[in-house]
C-alpha cells in the first residue's frame, strides 16, 4: 500500500481534525501518501483529490473540518458508485478512511462489493453507531448541553414561575438528551425512543406543578416526533404550546441547532479521534478493511462493518435506569 484518501462525509462533528491528525501520524509512520476528498462521497465521484499540507498535529484540538463534507443522493446511484471506483484507481489510490455515521457505514459496504478497500471511523455527536460504546463529537456534544442546562438553572432558580425546554440535536435518537439532561439536572427528559407525546409531558407538567413545584427545566431531542426529517428543529416549540395550554404556564424554549456541532472538541474527544484515525490507517495498512473503528471497554478497536450495518444502537441501561430511579423520564 502506497497512497490512501480519507474523506468525511454527512454532518460535521467536533474532533474531525483530530480523527485527521491521527490519520497523518499513522500515514507519515507506514511511509503512506494521504490525499483528502473534498465534500464527500460527491468528491470521491468527481475524482477530487487534494493533497493535504497542513500541520495536523497543531490542530488536533480545533472545531470545524478543514475539508468540506456533504451528503451525497448521487452515491445512491450505481453508475454513480462506479464511477468513484474509477476515479480512485485512476488516482492510485489503494485504501480510503471514511469519516462519518451511518451513512457512511452503507456507503463503505457498497464500496467494498466493487472491491475498495476502506475503514470507517464513526464521527457524529449522535452517538448512534452500534458497536462501540463513543462517537466522535458525542462528548463535546454532551457538554454543551450541559453546560445549557447550568445556565437554564440558574434563570428558572431566578426567574420563578416557568417551564424551560432545552431542545438538543440527536435526530431521532436520544443518547445526546438522556446524557445531557442527566449531566445538567434536567427535571424531565424526553428522548424518541419513549415516544412521549406533548400532552404526556404537559400532563406530567402539571401534576409537578400542582404538587408545589414553581419552575421545571425540561431537556428534549429535536427527533421527538416519529415525521422527523434531518434538519428538522423545533419540536419543542410544539410541546411548549401544549404545556402552556394544559397549565397556563408560559414556556420558555432554547433550541441549541448546530454551533453543537461545530466548537472546538473537549480534551476526550480531541483524544479519542487521533487514536481512531490512526487505527483506521493501521488497519488498511494490515490489510484488514471494511472494518469499523471502535471505543469499547476503554480500548480501541474494530468490527466488521457487516455487523454494523442496520442496527439501532440502544440507549445506555445504565443511564436509563439513573433517569427512571430521578422519575425524569416521560414514556
Amino acid at each position: 500500500m502506497k497512497r490512501i484518501a480519507f474523506l468525511v462525509s454527512g454532518g460535521d462533528a467536533p474532533g474531525i481534525n483530530a480523527c485527521l491528525a491521527g490519520i497523518a501520524t499513522a500515514a507519515e509512520q507506514h511511509r503512506l501518501q494521504t490525499l483528502a476528498v473534498p465534500s464527500g462521497f460527491d468528491g470521491l465521484i468527481d475524482g477530487h483529490f487534494v493533497e493535504m499540507s497542513i500541520p495536523w498535529l497543531r490542530t488536533a484540538s480545533y472545531g470545524g473540518s478543514p475539508i468540506p463534507t456533504a451528503r451525497s443522493s448521487r452515491f445512491r446511484e450505481a453508475e454513480s458508485r462506479s464511477l468513484a471506483v474509477e476515479k480512485m484507481r485512476q488516482a492510485g489510490i489503494d485504501g480510503l478512511v471514511i469519516l462519518g455515521g451511518d451513512g457512511s457505514a452503507h456507503a463503505a459496504r457498497a464500496l467494498a462489493e466493487l472491491g475498495v478497500r476502506s475503514v470507517c471511523v464513526p464521527v457524529t455527536i449522535d452517538n448512534d453507531i452500534w458497536g462501540t460504546d463513543y462517537t466522535v463529537g458525542f462528548d463535546t456534544a454532551v457538554q454543551q448541553i450541559h453546560m445549557i442546562l447550568l445556565g437554564i438553572q440558574e434563570t428558572a432558580n431566578a426567574y420563578r414561575g416557568r417551564v424551560f425546554f432545552v431542545e438538543t440535536l440527536g435526530g431521532p435518537t436520544g443518547h445526546l438528551a438522556l446524557a445531557g439532561g442527566l449531566a445538567g439536572g434536567a427535571d424531565l427528559i424526553l428522548v424518541p425512543e419513549l415516544h412521549p407525546t406533548p400532552t404526556a409531558v404537559a400532563e406530567r407538567v402539571k401534576a409537578l406543578l400542582d404538587n408545589g413545584r414553581d419552575h421545571l427545566v425540561i431537556a428534549g431531542c429535536e427527533g421527538l416526533f416519529e415525521t422527523y426529517r434531518p434538519g428538522d428543529q423545533g419540536a419543542a416549540i410544539i410541546y411548549g404550546k401544549e404545556i402552556e395550554r394544559l397549565t397556563g404556564v408560559r414556556t420558555r424554549i432554547t433550541i441549541m441547532g448546530y454551533f453543537m456541532r461545530g466548537s472546538a472538541p473537549t480534551a476526550f474527544d480531541s483524544l479519542l479521534g487521533q487514536m481512531l484515525g490512526a487505527r483506521a490507517v493501521d488497519l488498511l495498512q494490515d490489510g484488514q478493511a471494511n472494518r469499523l473503528v471502535v471505543f469499547r471497554n476503554n480500548c480501541v478497536g474494530s468490527i466488521d462493518l457487516a455487523k454494523v450495518i442496520d442496527k439501532k444502537k440502544p440507549l445506555n441501561s445504565d443511564q436509563m435506569a439513573l433517569a427512571k430511579a430521578r422519575c425524569c423520564l416521560v414514556p
